[in-house]
């Protein structure tokens, strides 16, 4: 599924694309009040996580990006990466971002492009040859898994939340007025 028609929302301030087939981030020059996208459990590869993020940069107010679930997610730098190549983020897949953490990102950067450039590569390898053989043994990223992992974090959200407010010092207040 590919993101189109988007450059004509210049209003448009938070994307949804939560649990959909996306592949890349893309389609969203003159989004220019775009603040928010939410692209959990979707199809977005290692391959095309520079491509994505330098497509993010036509959003000049954007602030808060969900990647949560993408295969991309896999590479233990991912989150490094994505802080050091989106400047105006502040927040990714629900937590701060902090300046030591920005910091270190963006001096890492030319060696996360060079590792990402080696895992992108070997990703592409891996698919043509399994193509080749007819191979397909990667189960983690089927609808059905992904839509059972959605499922089991939004449980998990509403458990945290519902922890938090028992525990919150307004709880008698808020038990007032429900």
């Amino acid at each position: 599924m590919k993101l189109e028609g988007l450059n004509k929302l210049q209003e448009l301030e938070y994307l949804n694309m939560a649990v959909n087939s996306i592949g890349k981030i893309e389609g969203l020059k003159r989004c220019e009040s775009l603040m928010k996208i939410d692209l959990t459990l979707n199809f977005i590869e290692i391959e095309d996580l520079q491509e994505s993020c330098e497509n993010l940069e036509w959003c000049p107010r954007f602030s808060e990006l969900y990647l949560t679930g993408n295969p991309c997610t896999d590479w233990p730098h991912y989150r490094t990466y994505v802080i050091a190549k989106c400047l105006t983020l502040n927040r990714l897949d629900g937590v701060d971002i902090e300046k030591s953490e920005r910091l270190e990102a963006k001096t890492l950067l030319p060696k996360l492009e060079a590792e990402l450039e080696k895992v992108a590569d070997a990703s592409r390898a891996k698919k043509f040859h399994d193509a080749k053989e007819g191979v397909y043994d990667d189960e983690k990223y089927t609808r059905e898994n992904r839509w059972k992992w959605y499922v089991e974090e939004k449980e998990k959200k509403e458990r945290e939340e519902k922890t938090r407010a028992d525990n919150s010092m307004f709880k008698e207040y808020n038990e007032q007025w429900n």
